[in-house]
């Protein structure tokens, strides 16, 4: 007998845009890697220190950039 694939309901987790079934730690690796890679580029922009295209993360008001959490 084989088990039901559990359904992912939106109005139980509003907050929730990505259901995960199988975790894996390489992933979460690769993921947490990268997420920082795009973060300290975008301090290094905010910060002055690089004048690339906007990355990720940067919020321009007014002139004035800023870390868009």
């Amino acid at each position: 007998m084989r088990k039901a694939e559990p359904v992912w309901d939106p109005g139980q987790h509003p907050q929730s845009w990505r259901a995960v079934w199988a975790y894996s730690k390489k992933r979460m690796v690769r993921d947490n890697k990268t997420l920082t890679l795009q973060e300290n580029k975008a301090k290094a922009v905010v910060a002055g220190e690089k004048a690339a295209r906007t990355p990720r993360f940067v919020k321009n008001t007014n002139g004035s950039k800023s870390l868009d959490e």
